[in-house]
């Protein structure tokens, strides 16, 4: 008998796609790679540089709308906490998450 015979092409061909090309062969869709190179950890630091600019323009409109009401000298006492709060309990603690994305970030890519 043929060693061609004995081997499971099916399997040897899903092995093939999963180690060399990084494809799942069941769904066809790509395996996140389980090792890091340099390039990959740059594009990482990128995307994550760039996900922490976007919440910074997001804490910014949110800022922008507390100080409007916290400042309004005809906003209730109610809407002036709620403002108070969203800034110590969003947008405080969002921009620390962000700061520290950004540093580790371009520690990094640099």
């Amino acid at each position: 008998r043929s060693v061609l015979r004995r081997i499971d092409r099916s399997a040897t061909h899903g092995r093939l796609l999963r180690n060399h090309y990084g494809i799942d062969p069941k769904t066809g869709a790509a395996i996140k790679p389980t090792r890091s190179t340099k390039e990959t950890n740059k594009q990482e630091a990128c995307r994550s540089i760039h996900e922490a600019s976007s919440r910074i323009n997001d804490c910014s409109t949110l800022l922008s709308q507390a100080l409007n009401v916290i400042t309004d000298k005809g906003a209730k006492a109610g809407d002036k906490r709620k403002a108070t709060k969203a800034v110590t309990e969003l947008i405080l603690p969002a921009l620390d998450v962000a700061a520290e994305k950004i540093r580790d970030g371009s520690v990094k890519v640099s």
